[in-house]
C-alpha cells in the first residue's frame, strides 16, 4: 500500500508505523543493554552476558566474547608473568651461588617452597650422573620454612624418586600412602595430600630429582613451571659436577706436578751427591796415584840404596878377602923362614 501525502507530508500506513516503532524499541533496548553491559565491564563485575539480554543483542554478545577473550588473555599473561618471574629468580640464584653447591641447594629448596607454596621440598642428586646404577643422595630438604637436616642415600630402583629418574618422567601422586613421607610442623606430623616428583634431566642424562609435598594438589601451571625449572637446575648441577671434576683433575695435576718437582729435587740431590762422590773418588784416586808414584820413587830409592849397600858390602868383602890373603901369605912366609933347614 502506497503511503498517502497531505500538504507535501507522507503519511505511513498503520502497519508500517507499528513495524518501525517495534524496531525503534528493539534498538532502544539493545542500546540500553549495551550500556548496562559496558557498565558491568567498567566495574569489572562479570564477563557473563546478563540474563535479560535478548538473542538479537549482537553487540552485547560480541562485547561478551571480547571480554571473555580479554579475560583469558589476561589470565594467560598473568600465568606467563608468574612463570617467567619465577624462572628469572631461580636463574639469578643459580648464577649467584654457583661456586658454593651447598648454599645453592639450600637456597633452591627454600625458594621452591616459597614460590610454589609447597610444604616440603627435597633435592636429590646422583653421585655419578654417567652411571645409571649410581646412588642418589639427598642434598637438601626444606619443610614448613624450617630446614630439615637429614642424611639419606639410596639406589635408583628403591623408591618413586629413583623411578622418576630411571623413567625420566614426572610423577604426580595424589593418593599418598601414609608410610611414604610425613610433613612435620609444630603441631605434629601429617601425610601430605599430593607428591610431585620432577626429574632433573637434559637430553642425555638425569642428574637428580626434586620432590615436592603439599596438603593440596599441584596445578598444571606449577607442574610446567617445575619441569622447566628442573632443566635449568639440571644444567647447573652438570656444570657443578664438571667444575668439581675439573678441580679434582687440576688438584691431581698439581699433586702430580708437586710430586714430580719433589722427585726432580730428589734426583737433583742424588746427582749432586753422586757428583760429590765422584769428585771425592777422583780426589782419592789422584791421592792414590800420587801415593803410588811416591811409593815407586821410594822403592827406586830403596833399590838404589840396596844396590849401593850391596856394592859397598862387596867392596868391603873384597877388601877383607885381600887382607886375609895378605895375612895368610905373610904367615906362610914366616913359617917358611922359621922352618929349619
Amino acid at each position: 500500500m502506497k503511503p498517502l501525502s497531505f500538504f507535501g507530508l507522507k503519511v505511513l500506513p498503520n502497519s508500517t508505523f507499528k513495524s518501525l516503532h517495534a524496531k525503534m524499541q528493539a534498538l532502544e533496548r539493545e542500546a540500553e543493554e549495551t550500556l548496562n553491559y559496558l557498565g558491568i565491564i567498567a566495574e569489572n563485575k562479570s564477563h557473563v552476558v546478563p540474563a535479560s539480554t535478548t538473542e538479537s543483542s549482537e553487540v552485547v554478545k560480541r562485547l561478551s566474547s571480547f571480554q571473555e577473550a580479554m579475560a583469558k588473555l589476561i589470565h594467560e599473561t598473568e600465568q606467563n608473568r608468574w612463570h617467567d618471574a619465577g624462572i628469572s629468580k631461580f636463574n639469578e640464584l643459580l648464577n649467584h651461588h654457583f661456586s658454593n653447591p651447598r648454599v645453592l641447594f639450600d637456597q633452591v629448596v627454600l625458594l621452591i617452597s616459597q614460590y610454589v607454596k609447597a610444604n616440603q621440598v627435597a633435592l636429590f642428586v646422583a653421585e655419578n650422573v654417567t652411571d645409571s646404577n649410581s646412588r642418589i643422595v639427598l642434598e637438601a630438604c626444606y619443610a614448613y620454612e624450617r630446614k630439615k637436616y637429614l642424611e639419606k642415600v639410596f639406589n635408583r630402583d628403591e623408591n618413586l624418586v629413583g623411578q622418576a629418574m630411571l623413567e625420566r618422567s614426572t610423577i604426580l601422586l595424589t593418593n599418598v600412602p601414609q608410610f611414604y613421607t610425613k610433613i612435620t610442623s609444630g603441631l605434629g606430623e601429617a601425610t601430605p595430600a599430593c607428591i610431585l616428583i620432577v626429574p632433573l634431566k637434559d637430553e642425555a642424562k638425569c642428574v637428580g630429582a626434586i620432590e615436592l609435598a603439599a596438603f593440596r594438589k599441584f596445578n598444571a601451571r606449577e607442574i610446567r613451571f617445575m619441569e622447566q625449572l628442573a632443566v635449568s637446575l639440571a644444567a647447573a648441577i652438570q656444570n657443578i659436577k664438571q667444575t668439581e671434576t675439573m678441580r679434582e683433575l687440576i688438584a691431581m695435576g698439581e699433586m702430580a706436578q708437586h710430586a714430580m718437582k719433589e722427585k726432580d729435587e730428589e734426583i737433583r740431590q742424588q746427582m749432586e751427591e753422586l757428583q760429590a762422590t765422584n769428585e771425592q773418588m777422583n780426589r782419592k784416586a789422584h791421592e792414590l796415584e800420587q801415593m803410588r808414584a811416591a811409593l815407586e820413587r821410594k822403592n827406586g830409592e830403596i833399590e838404589q840404596i840396596r844396590a849401593q849397600e850391596k856394592q859397598l858390602l862387596e867392596s868391603k868383602l873384597e877388601t877383607q878377602k885381600n887382607s886375609y890373603e895378605l895375612i895368610i901369605n905373610r904367615l906362610k912366609y914366616k913359617l917358611q923362614e922359621n922352618k929349619p933347614s
